[in-house]
């Protein structure tokens, strides 16, 4: 099988799952480093194993009054993560993310792809691979009750 961008997927319980994911990643408006873990939820926590960056540029935003300009600078960066639950851990978590960087505000984080991928079954599937849909998972309605909580 292969690996499911989850960003095209049109799913609002998906969209939840990763929402909460990118929140705790983003939290205090940067990217977990590398080796932290945050916890969140009920027994969940999310460990930062590497960004790295994928591109960079620089451009010029000039809003609808001609004196406000503001430089920025967009990154793309590909991170990994460990995500663990009380019922599952080490599960695989990818996001591509890009990153604009403002000279007056805050930074903004938007996601381009983001990629699961656990060892355990795949309750849909014959394939003896990892499992790439969250969805398919035999813990994910206890995913989605431990990020509620």
């Amino acid at each position: 099988m292969e690996k499911l961008n989850l960003w095209k997927v049109d799913d609002p319980e998906v969209e939840s799952f990763f929402d909460t994911i990118k929140g705790t990643a983003t939290a205090e408006n940067k990217l977990l480093t590398a080796n932290e873990t945050r916890d969140f939820g009920n027994g969940c926590s999310l460990k930062a194993l590497s960004n790295e960056v994928l591109s960079e540029a620089t451009g010029t935003y000039t809003s609808s009054t001609p004196s406000k300009t503001q430089d920025y600078k967009k990154v793309n960066i590909r991170s990994n993560y460990h995500l663990s639950f009380q019922a599952e851990v080490n599960i695989k978590i990818e996001i591509i993310w890009t990153r604009t960087i403002w000279e007056k505000y805050d930074d903004e984080y938007e996601t381009m792809e983001y990629y699961f991928e656990s060892e355990e079954e795949d309750l849909f599937s014959d394939d003896d691979g990892p499992n790439y849909d969250p969805r398919n998972d035999p813990y994910w309605e206890e995913f989605l009750e431990d990020f509620e909580s």
